[in-house]
């Protein structure tokens, strides 16, 4: 109100009205950006401020989640919403996309290449692997390639490790099975001596192998003649064989006499 009065007392007035209003949103400091991170790299909630032109506003912060395809994927919207005391309000989002692109690890003693006799093969151990963001399962895989003998082959094992989200990591052990352990013959004949209208018969022997369950068994034998028709020497010779070339010989001498 201006009032002008006069050196006699006389006076008149004028009002004027200002209507204070307030229509401006508060302003947010520290929304952060939006981002992309693994599942163990999920930052936590800022602390986000306000400023407003005419008040203190209040800041409220919110945050929702939506899950994904996979355990670990899912996606965080966080929101900041500053009121002041006129009710003008502002609001920022920032959104979360939470990804699992890291594979599982193997835990433990991981089984090395190595080289085995072909009756000695190791059985293949349970691997376990573990995961930043879930479960992981593991499956053994198995191929054998045959080798040049029976008793020779390459074994190829593969574990495989994967995660809820297909992200997979493997662990292969290569066996290289060999042979060298020659046959065991069914008998060790002694050598005898006889008369010569009384000569034993070579005896049939047969034999076994580890790796080979066909083995071969040949006979050898020489005879040299004595000081006369009645006495000689006959040298008899097993010789059994596996698919690998492994050998084992057993053998007999029968001295003739008259």
């Amino acid at each position: 109100t201006y009032t002008a009065t006069d050196a006699c007392g006389n006076a008149s007035s004028k009002s004027q009205v200002l209507h204070v209003v307030d229509t401006i949103a508060p302003q947010l400091h520290g929304v952060p950006s939006d981002i992309t991170v693994e599942c163990d790299e999920v930052p936590t909630a800022p602390v986000v401020t306000a400023t407003d032109n005419c008040s203190s506003p209040v800041v409220k912060a919110t945050e929702t989640r939506q899950n994904g395809n996979c355990s670990g994927r899912w996606t965080i919207i966080r929101t900041w919403t500053a009121v002041d005391k006129a009710g003008n309000e502002v609001t920022q989002t920032q959104v979360i996309h939470v990804a699992d692109t890291t594979a599982p690890v193997f835990t433990g003693n991981l089984p090395g290449d190595l080289t085995a006799e072909c009756d000695a093969i190791p059985s293949p151990p349970e691997l376990t692997a573990s995961d930043n963001c879930s479960n992981a399962t593991v499956r053994l895989r198995e191929v054998a390639q045959p080798g040049d003998c029976v008793g020779r082959s390459r074994i190829t094992r593969t574990w495989t490790a994967t995660d809820s989200c297909g992200n997979a990591s493997t662990h292969v052990q290569v066996i290289n099975v060999i042979d060298t352990e020659a046959p065991k013959m069914s008998a060790d004949p002694q050598d005898v001596v006889a008369e010569c209208d009384h000569i034993p018969n070579a005896a049939s022997l047969t034999a076994s192998d580890t790796c080979d369950s066909n083995v071969s068994v040949h006979l050898t034998q020489v005879t040299t003649p004595g000081t006369c028709k009645g006495e000689s020497t006959i040298s008899r010779t097993w010789t059994a064989t596996d698919d690998c070339g492994n050998i084992d010989e057993v053998s007999q001498l029968v001295s003739v006499r008259d």
